[in-house]
């Protein structure tokens, strides 16, 4: 509390206001308030009003008074000084005080501000004679001299009275009386004469007496026969002297020996204790839990009863004046026992005040150790302390007797665990006294005793917990950062570790939110599922372990580690990723090796994108898995993938870079004209990627018709059967058990070749390989069409002729499988030009419609032809992908191209989803031709038209 003392009705004045901080450790003032700060109120008391009136800051400017006016002096040389107005109103009253309280703002601790309203009296004039008033102060401080001055109206005269009340003699003045040789008292009447009469005459003060000559030589002639009385200074005097004093040695011609020694090798039979007793006094020291303890040791120990004793804070938050006037020193003197004293006198008869003491978060009082005087004679003092629990109160502990003089006794005063603050008070003690009597109350010294009682599981895992879900933001050690009772805010854990040298990781709680507003270099941050905003700090040698990571950071030419973390749009300089999910952009900032080792794409639908902003940084994707998308990348930009998943290139990497990729990941290339840089995917192998050719010897009975000729002549395998195919009519019995969905490599011609010519070379292209073989790897004839005119089920013809036209087995060709030429338009359409060479055996239409419908969905053959888009420019699996159209969806991610007309460029390009599913939309009037490719692989071929029928 803060005091002022104004009159009654004093008009427009500006106070001076002191506020402090509740989050500083070292009790700093809180600076940087304003009139408008945020939950900041104001109220005001007047002594005995019915209850407080709320008071409206406003700004105000230095040096003029403003109702109610708050500002602060200076925030960087004056911190938490403030000027404050205090409305007129308030102090119009007649009370004796007014209380100000300011409170409510974050940090803020309340303080009241007690304004005292004293009347003055002006002596200025006097009756309107300027004379009076000199006359009137030199009776206070020169005294009245009749020659010069006069008092009106008074009349002196020797009459005698009755004086009942204390006239106020002073002691020299009795002195005088009593020095005086004759004194006549006749108007006591008898007085004298009853006092001599009076048979017994006890003198309680023997102050002034003294003994005559006569009197003093009359004690030291007492008879020693007539000393008698037990422990009497006479009778041990008379006792213990007994012999002539001079007849004692004087030490003169005593002789000791020059090397008188102790014999300590055993004491109580243990040869051991001697050294024991050395180590004890010569520094080095005895540390046996039996040893006695060190001057150090000793000097911890409480003065009182308790382990540990602590004084009360420093001024001016270790005293709170509630009613006293006249304060001499601060409570900073009580720390020591030097006979300085702080002092409080009353106020009209009150006084009341107390002490606060800060036994920490741990701590539990035992008892208050005082050492001073009360004053006066016959006065008395009560003594509280505040009990926080329940509903707090001030508890009565004990009382102080009043004395006169200046003597200094020691009181204790005994305390419970009640007795100490909990929460934003924790830790403190209240120590207060009271009375209605007492005139003055000084205090040379005052010790809280406190004991030291620790429930905390402690710094668990050598970590400073946050959970910026509470509050608490206290720093002391031991006590606050605990696992039990962590820290909310990122600023106390920081005061916390600098406090706790070794200490530099911090353990998020759950569901927090860091946002980092300084430097966090050498510090390591550990927990799962908390957000972590990197807020643009320098992240130098700091370890990141499961949070959702956003923003940006820096480095010094040290990279920072990420374990276990999500991350979003974030930029975190010069960084190492292990086992991290990205969903957002990863913007490289440095150009630095990054590494990003066993992470993943987190989001299944959009993939995660590295943006190398043009900066010539090496990227590493080590065990990558999902979707990555790579952009803005430059000349110098490196990017190595390896896992499994695909790669889409951006359209903005068209300045040059390598990209190298190993595993199996599909390549998406956006680049107009293709990635500028280089490419480097020998070690890849995905759909897209070609297999190296696989040579499968047979015999040339194995493959060719029954006739032993060959059908065709050096076979152009450019074309692929890998669509649907429309329906043909039917045959009855075949079986066939190989496929027809892969690249079809040419074929020997065997042109004059017969049964007994050399074995023929055909080439299969499949990723799995579907023609079955012995143990000595021939095809079997299972997988083909047999060659000796006996397996009609898996032939075409059993009478050996029109075998490489492979009719119907009466030979009138009752069943039409495709034509050579009706294959090599089909193919030609969907897939550019190219010649059918099957030779020999033929499939048949159902055989074609059920392998390429196991591959690629239902579908049925066509040889040409194409749908019609009537009215309609939207291009959708539901618009385009009926029975009787080729394209519906498409292979995941997979490109479609869209040509006008025979055109050689696309017009446009659009990307899949992961379900194969698109959505375009065409310019009406045209034939467009539609090719739907996975990184290069063309999936489907249709043509669509937009002219409206």
């Amino acid at each position: 509390m803060q005091h002022v003392y104004l009159r009654p009705g004093q008009e427009s004045v500006e106070l001076s206001v002191e506020l402090w901080d509740s989050s500083s450790a070292t009790g700093a003032r809180l600076a940087g308030l304003t009139y408008n700060t945020a939950s900041l109120t104001c109220y005001y008391y007047v002594a005995g009003a019915a209850a407080p009136v709320e008071v409206t800051l406003a700004d105000m400017t230095l040096g003029t008074f403003t109702s109610s006016g708050f500002k602060e002096l200076d925030s960087t040389n004056t911190p938490g000084h403030y000027t404050f107005c205090p409305p007129n109103a308030a102090i119009a009253s007649a009370a004796t005080y007014v209380d100000f309280v300011f409170k409510g703002a974050a940090d803020l601790v309340q303080e009241t501000l007690r304004i005292h309203l004293a009347p003055q009296v002006d002596v200025q004039q006097i009756g309107g004679d300027t004379q009076s008033a000199t006359d009137f102060k030199d009776l206070a401080d020169t005294g009245y001299d009749p020659t010069e001055h006069k008092i009106q109206g008074v009349l002196l005269t020797d009459t005698a009275t009755d004086v009942t009340n204390d006239v106020g003699i002073t002691q020299a003045g009795a002195d005088k009386v009593w020095g005086t040789t004759v004194r006549s008292l006749s108007t006591f009447g008898t007085l004298i004469a009853d006092i001599w009469a009076n048979a017994s005459r006890t003198l309680t003060d023997k102050a002034g007496f003294s003994l005559s000559t006569a009197g003093i030589l009359a004690i030291w002639h007492q008879l020693v026969a007539a000393v008698v009385t037990e422990s009497s200074m006479g009778k041990l005097i008379k006792d213990y002297l007994d012999a002539t004093v001079s007849s004692r040695s004087d030490g003169t011609g005593v002789t000791l020996a020059a090397d008188q020694e102790v014999n300590m090798t055993k004491i109580a039979g243990d040869a051991t204790a001697p050294g024991n007793i050395a180590n004890t006094y010569n520094t080095t020291g005895y540390t046996d839990d039996a040893a006695p303890a060190t001057q150090e040791q000793v000097g911890r120990l409480a003065v009182g009863s308790a382990a540990i004793s602590t004084t009360a804070e420093n001024s001016p938050g270790g005293f709170v004046i509630t009613t006293g006037l006249s304060e001499a020193n601060t409570e900073d003197v009580t720390h020591a026992l030097d006979g300085v004293t702080h002092d409080l006198e009353d106020d009209n008869g009150t006084t009341d005040a107390y002490y606060i003491f800060d036994v920490g978060g741990n701590g539990v009082p035992v008892s208050v150790q005082w050492d001073g005087y009360v004053n006066a004679q016959g006065d008395s003092y009560g003594v509280y302390a505040w009990n926080w629990t329940g509903t707090p109160a001030w508890e009565q502990i004990g009382s102080i007797a009043g004395l006169s003089g200046s003597t200094v006794i020691t009181e204790v005063f005994d305390l419970t665990n009640a007795h100490v603050g909990t929460g934003a008070n924790r830790g403190l003690v209240h120590f207060r006294f009271h009375s209605t009597d007492g005139t003055k109350f000084a205090t040379d010294r005052i010790l809280c005793q406190y004991a030291v009682v620790t429930k905390s599981v402690g710094y668990a895992l050598g970590a400073i917990w946050i959970n910026t879900n509470i509050s608490n933001t206290n720093t002391e050690p031991y006590v606050d950062g605990t696992a039990d009772n962590p820290v909310s805010t990122l600023a106390a854990a920081k005061i916390l570790s600098s406090l706790l040298p070794g200490i530099d990781t911090f353990y998020m709680g759950n569901g927090s939110t860091i946002i980092l507003d300084t430097t966090c270099s050498n510090h390591s941050f550990i927990g799962k599922s908390y957000a972590l905003a990197l807020g643009g700090q320098q992240l130098d040698h700091v370890h990141i372990e499961g949070a959702t990571v956003t923003g940006e950071a820096t480095s010094n030419g040290v990279e920072t580690e990420f374990f276990d973390c999500h991350f979003g749009n974030a930029t975190p300089g010069w960084s190492h990723l292990t086992r991290c999910a990205l969903s957002g952009t990863f913007t490289v900032s440095e150009a630095q090796p990054h590494v990003l080792n066993t992470c993943i794409a987190d989001d299944i639908d959009n993939p995660p994108i590295i943006d190398f902003a043009d900066i010539a940084a090496d990227i590493g994707l080590r065990c990558w898995s999902g979707g990555l998308k790579v952009t803005n990348m430059a000349v110098g930009s490196v990017l190595t993938m390896h896992g499994m998943g695909y790669l889409i290139i951006d359209s903005t990497c068209n300045a040059g870079g390598l990209i190298r990729v190993s595993g199996n990941i599909d390549i998406i290339d956006n680049v107009d004209g293709g990635f500028a840089g280089t490419l480097d995917d020998d070690a890849r192998f995905a759909e897209d990627q070609k297999l190296a050719l696989v040579d499968v010897v047979t015999t040339n009975t194995d493959m060719r018709g029954t006739d032993n000729a060959s059908t065709h002549d050096d076979p152009d395998p450019s074309g692929y059967l890998d669509v649907a195919v429309s329906s043909r009519s039917s045959h009855g019995d075949p079986d066939p058990s190989g496929y027809i969905d892969t690249a079809i490599s040419g074929r020997s011609s065997h042109s004059a070749a017969d049964a007994g010519s050399a074995a023929a070379t055909a080439v299969l292209v499949t990723p799995a390989q579907k023609l079955k073989t012995d143990a000595s790897g021939e095809v079997t004839a299972e997988n083909m069409r047999g060659t000796d005119g006996v397996d009609t089920a898996a032939m075409r013809g059993t009478d050996g002729v029109d075998t490489a036209a492979m009719r119907g087995t009466d030979g009138a060709n009752t069943i039409t499988p495709p034509t050579t030429d009706e294959i090599n338009t089909a193919l030609g359409v969907t897939h550019g030009t190219g010649n059918w060479e099957g030779g020999g055996t033929a499939p048949t239409v159902e055989e074609i419609d059920t392998e390429l419908s196991t591959s690629h969905g239902e579908g049925t053959w066509t040889t040409g032809g194409s749908p019609i888009i009537t009215d309609g420019v939207t291009i959708t699996p539901a618009s385009i992908g009926t029975d009787d159209e080729a394209l519906g969806q498409v292979m995941p991610y997979g490109v479609i191209s869209v040509y006008l007309g025979d055109a050689t460029d696309p017009q446009y390009q659009h990307t899949a989803d992961a379900d194969g599913d698109y959505s375009f939309e065409l310019p009406e009037g045209s034939v467009w031709t539609l090719i739907a490719r996975v990184s290069g692989y063309e999936d489907t071929t249709a043509e669509v038209s937009t002219v409206e029928e």
